[in-house]
């Protein structure tokens, strides 16, 4: 069983990527073809059921497919060329011309591209989102192919923005982390004109007994814990009864 990579894109790192493919198919179109106006590069978004793959690889191992077969490649060469096809012999020639075309294509996309080869399916998990791997639809000329990229390609086409932060043990996470607690004790009511004449120094006296409960409030005023007024080595200290 192949291990497989797990990873996400976003819409930005789709769109890269999209943008990134149809700005150098359009100079590959321009090379090629007679009228190479109208091409359009979309992400696919429904079902690829291609009935043959050409494939190509680059010199550093990053891989490109086209959903093309046999006769998808000469009425490629035919539209690139503007001639029609009539018969056996034009197709051929046809045929010679979309494959030169699809290679050239290739090596736009790949770095040192190798010679393209046909294959009749793709790896596992190559069309599951969650594996990196991206889809387009290439539209030109009333001719439409799917282009599958692998990640390699993708983070060629489209590098990230930053690398993925490693995943910590929750344990691990918490552990070196702080937080501001606030304690609170309700001593009751009092008139509001001895609140306004109090001053520095002054005592009030209230019932509330030296080990009345606190409340332990976090910085946005919530309270996360119970507690009581403690002496522990000859320190002031809170002991925490209740978690809420």
């Amino acid at each position: 069983m192949t291990s497989q990579m797990i990873r996400w894109y976003g819409p930005g790192r789709h769109e890269a990527l999209r943008a990134a493919v149809a700005a150098r198919l359009q100079l590959w179109l321009q090379q090629w073809a007679l009228t190479p106006e109208g091409l359009s590069v979309q992400l696919s978004t429904g079902a690829i059921d291609s009935g043959a793959w050409q494939r190509c690889t680059g010199a550093d191992g990053a891989n490109a497919w086209a959903g093309l077969g046999r006769t998808d490649l000469a009425q490629l060469g035919s539209l690139l060329a503007n001639a029609p096809l009539r018969h056996a012999t034009d197709s051929e020639h046809a045929r010679a011309v979309g494959t030169d075309a699809l290679q050239a294509m290739f090596a736009s996309l790949l770095e040192h591209a190798s010679t393209q080869r046909p294959e009749a399916a793709l790896p596992d998990g190559a069309l599951v989102e969650r594996h990196g791997w991206v889809a387009l639809d290439v539209c030109w000329a009333a001719f439409t192919f799917v282009l599958l990229m692998d990640p390699a390609l993708c983070d060629q086409l489209a590098p990230p923005q930053r690398k993925s932060a490693g995943l910590t043990r929750r344990a691990s996470a918490l552990g070196p982390s702080r937080a501001t607690l606030t304690a609170r004790l309700d001593l009751g009511s009092v008139d509001v004109a001895l609140v306004s004449s109090l001053r520095p120094g002054d005592v009030l006296r209230t019932s509330v007994p030296l080990d009345a409960l606190l409340s332990l409030a976090a910085a946005e005023g919530r309270t996360v814990s119970t507690g009581r007024l403690a002496l522990l080595d000859q320190h002031k200290a809170i002991t925490v009864e209740s978690s809420l």
